[in-house]
C-alpha cells in the first residue's frame, strides 16, 4: 500500500533532484577518472621505448602477429621477423620483443622480434668478451672496407684489422 501523506512530506523538485544527484554524479567521475590516471602512469612508467619485453602472442592474422605485453593495449610484429625462423608463431606463445615505439598514430605498440634478438645476441656478446679479448667468428663476405664476420651477431671486420691477406 502507498503512503500518500509521506510522499508528499519528501517530495522533491525535479530540478533539485536532478542538481544534487548530477553533482554527485560529476565528483564521482572524477575520482574514478584520477584513480585510472594513477593506474595508467604506473603501467606506463613500467615500458621504455627499446626495451625488450616479454610478450604472449594473441593470434595471427595475415602477415601480423597480435603480441600482448601487459601494456594498455596490444602490439603488432610483423610476420616475417619469424621468417629465418623453423616455428612459426601460435597463440599463446611466449615470444621476447623490442618496444619500438609506446603508442602510433592508431594507439598500437610497435614491436620488433628481429631487433630484439640482435639486441639479445649482442648483449651476450658484451657479457662473454671484453675489449682486446680474441674472437673465433666465420667470415660471412667481403664488404666495402672490410669483412662481415658472424660471431653470434653480424660484425663488421676492418680491412685494417685482418691477420691474413690473400
Amino acid at each position: 500500500m502507498v503512503d500518500r501523506n509521506l510522499i508528499r512530506e519528501f517530495q522533491v523538485d525535479d530540478d533539485e533532484l536532478d542538481a544534487a544527484l548530477g553533482g554527485e554524479l560529476a565528483d564521482l567521475l572524477a575520482q574514478e577518472d584520477q584513480a585510472m590516471d594513477m593506474v595508467y602512469d604506473e603501467r606506463s612508467s613500467a615500458f621504455d621505448v627499446n626495451q625488450l619485453v616479454k610478450g604472449r602472442v594473441l593470434s595471427v592474422e595475415g602477415d601480423e602477429v597480435l603480441v600482448d605485453i601487459g601494456y594498455k593495449s596490444e602490439g603488432m610484429v610483423p610476420l616475417y621477423e619469424w621468417a629465418d625462423e623453423d616455428v612459426k608463431p601460435e597463440a599463446g606463445d611466449i615470444v621476447e620483443v623490442l618496444l619500438e615505439e609506446i603508442e602510433d598514430d592508431f594507439g598500437l605498440v610497435l614491436l620488433s622480434k628481429r631487433k630484439a634478438d640482435r639486441q639479445r645476441d649482442w648483449n651476450w656478446v658484451v657479457e662473454h668478451y671484453g675489449e682486446g679479448d680474441k674472437i673465433v667468428g666465420l667470415v660471412v663476405r667481403k664488404i666495402k672496407g672490410g669483412l662481415l664476420v658472424d660471431i653470434g651477431v653480424n660484425v663488421f671486420l676492418p680491412a685494417s684489422q685482418v691477420d691474413i691477406r690473400r
